[in-house]
């Protein structure tokens, strides 16, 4: 029975060096494959007088890659309008990252037809089409200071849209407010005070919109979204709200129409920015319309109005 004693402090030892040398032995892991692809986020307006189109690529999950590695310098990108009229961009190395430019020899048109598509050697060729959306005029917009009140009861300024929706036919609009403020310019530190010396300049801020006046309208980035599934082809109003937190010397309501493609992808990119912050969430997945690649190609057309 003493013997047992010995025996059992001498396997336990036996074990631990076993454990110790399974940890210090390298693990290949094999990289899960994955398929090279082209990648594109494109979003164009109709005030657009040139086109900029950056073309990256993706790599495997486990490669340590430098960001300026991402961009493809080396690809053929195509401009082409109704299925026929092709004309291929040129690389522009001012742009950081590189992109591919054009000169517009004309505004985008509602109804016509444009594609983005993009060729390499070592990649599958990557296209994707768009409608130019029609321009649905405005018929009015109007601020009013205190206009709305915030979940918590606080007062918010609001702005509404007036317009008319087209009807037969689905349409997605998208609204932004731009305000011209004065911001701080930091020139230096002063020797003798020691303090910071700025300087004052106007300035153009997105602001952040809390809340919107129809329960179906989706945050955007600094945006609200809406489809017009439950007014279509009626006379409606769309309010969005913003805090009263610095001083506003003038505000740009800016009124978009949006192709399908555009909205899906701007409503999905908010639900994901969103769900990087929860990890109780569910996934979100961006949507995409690239054939053979990654990314997004999205038309609109604009119109402002200043209103303060």
């Amino acid at each position: 029975m003493k013997h047992q004693h010995i025996y059992i402090p001498i396997l336990a030892l036996f074990f631990l060096v076993a454990c110790e040398r399974f940890l210090d032995q390298d693990l290949e892991v094999s990289p899960p494959k994955y398929d090279k692809q082209l990648a594109i986020r494109q979003f164009h307006s109709n005030l657009d007088d040139t086109l900029v189109v950056a073309v990256s690529r993706n790599f495997g999950i486990l490669e340590t890659i430098d960001e300026k590695d991402y961009a493809v310098t080396d690809a053929r990108v195509e401009w082409i309008e109704d299925g026929h009229s092709i004309q291929v961009l040129s690389l522009d190395t001012a742009f950081k990252p590189s992109a591919y430019t054009m000169v517009l020899a004309k505004p985008l048109q509602s109804g016509k037809f444009y594609e983005i598509r993009v060729s390499h050697p070592d990649f599958p060729t990557i296209s994707a089409q768009q409608k130019m959306p029609s321009l649905v005029p405005l018929d009015s917009v109007i601020y009013e200071k205190d206009g709305a009140l915030s979940q918590e009861g606080n007062r918010l300024n609001q702005v509404r849209f007036y317009f008319k929706d087209p009807p037969g036919e689905e349409n997605y609009y998208e609204v932004l407010l731009v305000a011209n403020s004065t911001c701080l310019k930091y020139l230096r530190r002063d020797p003798q005070t020691n303090k910071f010396v700025y300087d004052t300049l106007d300035c153009e801020i997105s602001l952040f919109l809390d809340g919107a006046t129809h329960p179906s309208a989706h945050p955007g980035d600094y945006s609200m979204l809406i489809t017009d599934k439950t007014f279509n082809g009626s006379n409606f109003t769309f309010g969005v709200n913003f805090g009263n937190w610095f001083t506003i010397k003038s505000i740009k309501a800016v009124f978009r129409t949006l192709t399908r493609e555009n909205y899906l992808y701007k409503v999905s990119r908010n639900r994901f920015e969103e769900a990087q912050y929860n990890p109780l969430s569910d996934p979100v997945i961006l949507y995409s319309n690239v054939q053979n690649g990654i990314g997004v190609f999205g038309l609109e057309t604009e119109q402002s109005r200043l209103i303060k």
